[in-house]
């Protein structure tokens, strides 16, 4: 079997979670400062970026349901039409 990434095919699970955690962090940091629908999501959750620490904060984040796709197309798009 070829190895395409061999850093991240062969590092330990706990290397893993490691670098899933950070990413983690990373994306709900950046969602969080440049979406207002998303921060607005979290808010309501009482949540903010330092609440999510690792991949088992995951649960605490919000679902986005298709009803909240749908409002965040009307929201994006509707003003301009």
């Amino acid at each position: 079997m070829e190895i395409w990434n061999r850093h991240f095919e062969c590092m330990s699970s706990d290397e893993l979670r490691h670098v899933q955690s950070e990413r983690l962090r990373e994306t709900v940091e950046r969602v969080y400062f440049n979406v207002p629908y998303y921060r607005a999501k979290m808010q309501e959750a009482g949540l903010g970026p330092e609440s999510i620490q690792s991949i088992d904060d995951l649960h605490k984040l919000p679902f986005t349901t298709k009803v909240d796709l749908r409002i965040i197309i009307l929201l994006v798009f509707l003003p301009s039409l």
